[in-house]
């Protein structure tokens, strides 16, 4: 990519600067969190340790302050109910960024570095920052910050270049809510002044929305591009996230290629040998919400495929609520089905590694582009191996053939199936690829050149 600034580890050096930095994300402890909440966490305790001073501010149902795990958080509330759907496609909820001004005006931080875009995280929110005249930084941690579908995948099947359009967008979204594509192909090609009839009108419902949908789309179009001019510095973990950016207008000068790094630890450990020897079965290990987009049900409807496959699948799930309940409930029914599939309590983050470290293999079924995973590097710092979705960060991160497996047909189970089969038909592949694994990045090193990004946009 063009232009991205990446500044070696090697040239750091720390400046005599006293740095207040606000992290702002989706979530927090003791909510249930993934892999974006688990990288704030590390990045602030890191950033700690160089002498800066780092809050986590998250939308709540209510204000509240607390210190967990030796971080100081500020919840803030975000509004109960949703007026009107503008809020999810356009500026985002006004009440949680009058909360959230609160926070500001009471911690006065140097930078604001935001990790989501959502209603509560929203571009009011970011106003609020540029108001009082805070430096304003964001990392690109999900495909859902630039894709309305939430995947970066067109029609749901090939990779997206990302550039927001508004008909196009608006088919896609409605083809991914589960309309049919020729369907969504006419009514995501009305003209926008039909939903504006229709918001005022006052209809509501499920065929309204959709037909409203260029109207939104075109209100997130707009704020999109202004969020892409507002905020001061961006940071990608990836290539095509520094892509995306950019095909929206994003000059390649605020933007910085940080890699994801892993929480502590830079030694990569070897994976514990079976314990019995007569144990041929196979086992995979699942990290991750339950949500369509992490794409367990493939895996799942992979293994029915073949009943006799000796495989343990064993979910390490996180189950978020929402809209990802019905996903979830239809996951589990699945699963019953299956005795080789075992769902287990979701592990703290920091013992992750030692949980992946009994297994053969990380499955990564993602079915939307990821800018980490972050337990990708989390199964190489255990030392095994990974099959992925040939997508996105799993891509880059993962050397098909070296140090894992990458599924082409990512959507397929059959693709899926025949994937794990392999591991039978070729047992000295583990090995091979256990061998060859890397060793990945520590969040010491992310740490400190989101430092010199902090100095480079104050300064």
């Amino acid at each position: 990519m063009d232009g991205l600034a990446l500044q070696s580890v090697q040239t750091f050096s720390f400046e005599k600067i006293v740095l207040k930095i606000l992290q702002v994300t989706y979530c927090f402890y003791p909510d249930p969190v993934g892999g974006v909440e688990v990288y704030v966490e590390s990045l602030a305790k890191q950033l700690n340790k160089t002498g800066t001073t780092n809050i986590i501010a998250a939308p709540a149902k209510s204000e509240e302050e607390y210190e967990i795990n030796g971080l100081k958080v500020k919840r803030y509330v975000v509004g109960k109910d949703i007026q009107d759907l503008g809020e999810l496609y356009g500026e985002g909820d006004p009440v949680s960024a009058e909360s959230f001004g609160r926070i500001l005006d009471k911690e006065k931080p140097n930078v604001v570095h935001f990790h989501a875009l959502t209603r509560g995280v929203s571009l009011l929110a970011i106003h609020e920052a540029k108001k009082r005249k805070i430096q304003v930084m964001f990392t690109y941690h999900t495909a859902t910050v630039g894709c309305p579908r939430g995947t970066l995948l067109r029609w749901g099947q090939k990779q997206c270049d990302g550039q927001l359009r508004l008909h196009t967008c608006s088919r896609c979204m409605l083809h991914g809510i589960g309309i049919d594509f020729w369907v969504a192909f006419l009514i995501g090609s009305l003209p926008s002044f039909v939903g504006k009839i229709i918001r005022r009108a006052g209809f509501k419902g499920k065929v309204w929305t959709a037909l409203r949908m260029t109207e939104l789309m075109q209100s997130r179009v707009k704020n999109f591009r202004l969020f892409i001019k507002t905020v001061d510095h961006f940071i990608v973990m990836n290539e095509w996230a520094g892509q995306v950016l950019q095909e929206n207008g994003c000059s390649s000068k605020k933007i910085s290629l940080i890699p994801h790094g892993i929480p502590q630890g830079l030694a990569v450990n070897v994976a514990q040998k079976r314990e019995d020897s007569l144990d041929a079965r196979l086992r995979v290990a699942f990290f991750g919400r339950i949500s369509r987009e992490k794409g367990l049900h493939v895996i799942l409807e992979a293994l029915l495929l073949d009943p006799a496959l000796n495989i343990q699948l064993d979910v390490y799930g996180v189950f978020q609520g929402g809209r990802e309940s019905v996903y979830a409930k239809q996951i589990l029914t699945m699963a019953q089905r299956d005795s080789r599939v075992l769902f287990c309590e979701p592990v703290p983050s920091g013992d992750v590694r030692a949980t992946l470290s009994k297994y053969d293999l990380l499955a990564v079924p993602s079915q939307c582009l990821e800018t980490g995973p972050l337990v990708v590097l989390e199964a190489f710092a255990a030392g095994i191996p990974v099959i992925g979705s040939n997508l996105g960060g799993v891509a880059e991160k993962v050397q098909d053939g070296i140090d894992g497996c990458l599924v082409k047909q990512f959507s397929s189970p059959d693709a899926w199936e025949k994937a794990l089969k392999q591991f039978f038909q070729k047992p000295e592949l583990l090995e091979q690829f256990r061998s060859q694994i890397r060793k990945p990045t520590t969040m010491e090193q992310v740490a400190q050149q989101t430092r010199l990004r902090y100095e480079s946009i104050l300064n």
